[in-house]
């Protein structure tokens, strides 16, 4: 084979090793810089986006426990004052000699249609209460 004869072949690691080093250079002092400025701007990029994923999720962490904190405080309020308007009729309706169902009825009537907040009237007249007795099927 002539590619291995001893006279030529020094010849070839000669010139192979010269264009290798060759190669190399042009590589290590063209190609490696841009090629670690990219890696590097990748990794500042990604610790960017990191510190702001942080920042919007404790800012998110802490809109929600606001959010929950002021929504627990207006549930305290109105159950208040559910609790309230439950006892101020337990006394009107203690206090009062309602024994006509019909007039308790009515008294319930008025006093959802009154009381309820944000209702449509078209609704609240189309719920029909009626005494309990009236709900009972005769034998």
């Amino acid at each position: 084979m002539p590619q291995l004869d001893r006279t030529i072949i020094f010849p070839q690691i000669f010139w192979f090793f010269l264009i290798f080093i060759f190669i190399y250079i042009v590589i290590l002092h063209f190609f490696f810089p841009k090629f670690l400025n990219s890696l590097k701007l990748r990794k500042q990029l990604l610790e960017f986006n990191g510190s702001l994923a942080n920042e919007f999720m404790s800012k998110t962490n802490q809109d929600q426990l606001n959010i929950l904190i002021n929504l627990n405080k207006n549930l305290k309020k109105i159950k208040n004052s559910i609790y309230l308007n439950i006892n101020k009729i337990n006394i009107i309706f203690l206090n009062s000699n309602l024994t006509n169902p019909l007039q308790l009825t009515n008294r319930v009537k008025n006093t959802l249609q009154k009381g309820i907040l944000f209702c449509n009237k078209h609704i609240l007249n189309s719920i029909k209460l009626y005494p309990s007795s009236f709900n009972y099927k005769k034998n």
